[in-house]
């Protein structure tokens, strides 16, 4: 699933992103994403699978979205190598 391109909603505008990795933190899932328009741009989001399908969720905590910025960080970098 890694590199696929998905449309995201948000108050009823869809943006596209790229899929850059899922990960795991504390048992909850992560998917990490590029925003297709800003190249700079990194979104993490918690993910929950519904019926077969992935249900994406903004991190609500400043403190939480920076540890998994970190995280993905780590991970995006050893992966890299």
């Amino acid at each position: 699933m890694q590199g696929k391109i998905v449309q995201l909603e948000n108050d009823g505008e869809k943006k596209s992103f790229e899929l850059l990795m899922m990960f795991e933190d504390n048992d909850a899932k992560y998917a990490a994403f590029s925003d297709i328009e800003e190249d700079d741009s990194i979104v993490i989001m918690k993910m929950f699978e519904i019926d077969s399908e992935y249900v994406f969720e903004t991190i609500e905590s400043e403190l939480k979205a920076k540890q998994l910025f970190v995280k993905f960080s780590s991970l995006w970098e050893t992966e890299e190598d």
